[in-house]
């Protein structure tokens, strides 16, 4: 296939990283954007110079795109899907991939024949690689997860889908859904986890902004993780085993991570003067790209997507128990 086009829904991040990202593939071509609001679609497609703009999906979808990249809250985003899948057109999501994992087992379905890709762009960072590495040359391990920031919704106590967990928000949805998929990444499969939720106790809000969990793996490895999403203190983003250590205190949320053994740093990458995400999704656009070509594996697909839906789903049945995944 001769310059595949690409159509993108959602604008804010899609804009922001989507867009750039994807034109870093020079097989790919952005054509078109989509948003609810057809001023906003022609205002962003005009600054971006992309030659086609919509005021909804299905429109962008009939357009004869060849690919959809995808950002919009979840519950949108599995019924945009579902529509691309049976239109035969590939699609590059966002994570988390649905609500629940029957949301996220029927885009399975639909996507069978189809390169799908979902963006968990964490493990596309070289210090991140660096860290598997040294978790995979110790063999089992007990490793330790500590992210802790504050979002804008949690400051100003916004009530939004991001805070519903019924709609794809929450801390588990949000930020929970990078961390299960990049413990199995690290870890392999994991059997067993203990979970439980949190806020703080003057939030008024019907949300949850933290969670607490421990894991079992099937390679006898063992995960301790505490998320929280309202921290008021400096943000930080920690994995740790032995004295090897993953850190991020960068305002840079994917691109500041550094590994250090000992207390020292022995592996850092230079600064980056554009948003860090962007060169990690442009790593996941190659492999979607090759995919579809027919050059290679398109992962994370879809099957890691539902993989993810039903660890959350896990964790919010646990309350605290042990819950046998």
């Amino acid at each position: 296939m001769k310059g595949i086009k690409i159509g993108i829904v959602g604008l804010e991040y899609g804009a922001k990283v989507l867009a750039p990202a994807f034109r870093k593939d020079l097989r790919c071509e952005v054509v078109a954007l989509a948003a609810t609001r057809l001023e906003k679609a022609i205002s962003v497609a005009q600054r971006l110079g992309v030659p086609n703009a919509f005021g909804d999906y299905e429109s962008l979808l009939a357009s004869g795109i060849d690919a959809v990249a995808i950002a919009t809250p979840p519950a949108a985003q599995v019924v945009i899907a579902k529509s691309a899948l049976r239109r035969g057109i590939r699609v590059f999501a966002d994570k988390p991939l649905g609500v629940t994992p029957a949301d996220t087992e029927a885009l399975l379905a639909l996507s069978r024949g189809l390169t799908t890709m979902v963006d968990f762009e964490f493990v596309e960072s070289a210090p991140f690689q660096r860290f598997r590495k040294l978790v995979k040359a110790r063999g089992a391990v007990e490793l330790s997860v500590e992210w802790r920031l504050e979002t804008y919704a949690a400051k100003m106590r916004l009530e939004s889908w991001k805070t519903r967990a019924t709609e794809g928000g929450g801390a588990l949805h949000t930020f929970g859904s990078h961390i299960f998929y990049n413990l199995e990444w690290c870890l392999g499969r994991m059997d067993s986890l203990t979970a439980k939720t949190f806020k703080r106790p003057d939030d008024p809000r019907d949300t949850h902004t933290g969670v607490e969990f421990t894991a079992g793996f099937v390679s006898g490895s063992r995960a301790q993780v505490f998320l929280d999403t309202a921290a008021s203190a400096e943000s930080v983003h920690t994995w740790r085993f032995d004295q090897v250590e993953l850190a991020n205190r960068s305002k840079d949320y994917l691109g500041g991570f550094t590994v250090s053994q000992g207390g020292k740093v022995t592996f850092e990458t230079p600064p980056s003067p554009e948003d860090g995400r962007i060169a990690a999704v442009a790593s996941l656009v190659g492999r979607f790209v090759d995919g579809i070509l027919g050059k290679g594996p398109s992962e994370p697909s879809f099957a890691a997507g539902h993989r993810v839906q039903v660890l959350i789903d896990k964790a919010f049945q646990s309350e605290g128990r042990l819950v046998r995944v």
